[in-house]
């Protein structure tokens, strides 16, 4: 899966945060859609704020680390290596097309979400599994969605420090008004999505720079005294 996933590929500061605010935006378009759904999003967010406090009170500074840690860190680089570059790498052995096995990561990867939170995460997991396979296409290199996931999980890691309450909080079902006040952002943070894709695609990544003549000079005359001794 790291042959696969491309971390010897280069990519610019731009790009990095190009994909992060991608992904971001795209997280934010699937949220306020399903937030016209009467789904949770955190459905165990309470729980989850009584055993940060009773973490808390052992060590305030090192739970909120270790919290950080686990969402923009550990977290997402574990779970693109699993649910994007694992996939891609079983794929690509067994003859697989690389969008079945980004699709697939993408389903997997939004059910895992199910214990998280509620029907809301799923679904919206589920489009953001979507579109970090588009990015990680693009990029050709995982380490760029291991770094817009941890970007994508940095807010929902001040909310559940802040206001978990209002995370596990049921929403009413659609209605006028909620669309009312959502159709914009929506439309918004959609379009920002689609314009940071194509910019992507218009921008590759760069390739490694060839080795220089030296080194491959060095290299060929040590593959030729392996094959004299050898003789």
């Amino acid at each position: 899966p790291f042959r696969e996933g491309g971390f010897r590929r280069k990519n610019s500061l731009k790009r990095l945060l190009v994909s992060s605010f991608t992904a971001l935006f795209g997280f934010m378009a699937s949220n306020l859609l399903v937030n016209l759904l009467p789904v949770s999003f955190y459905n165990n967010a309470q729980e989850f704020s009584q055993s940060f406090g009773q973490m808390s009170e052992f060590s305030s500074g090192l739970s909120i680390f270790l919290l950080f840690l686990s969402l923009c860190v550990t977290g997402p680089a574990t779970e693109e290596l699993i649910f994007r570059g694992l996939p891609v790498f079983v794929g690509r052995r067994e003859g697989a097309k690389d969008w079945a096995c980004i699709g697939i990561g993408a389903l997997v990867f939004g059910l895992a979400h199910w214990m998280t939170g509620g029907l809301g995460l799923v679904i919206s997991g589920t489009v953001l599994g979507f579109l970090f396979g588009l990015i990680f296409f693009q990029s050709g290199s995982l380490k760029a969605d291991m770094i817009a996931h941890g970007v994508v999980n940095f807010p929902a890691f001040l909310a559940l420090i802040f206001m978990p309450d209002q995370l596990s909080t049921e929403l009413p079902g659609p209605s006028l008004e909620a669309l009312k006040v959502t159709i914009l952002p929506i439309f918004l943070y959609t379009g920002l999505t689609i314009l940071g894709i194509r910019w992507l695609k218009n921008h590759p990544s760069e390739e490694l720079p060839p080795k220089p003549a030296q080194e491959e000079k060095t290299d060929q005359d040590s593959s030729s005294r392996k094959e004299v001794s050898n003789s």
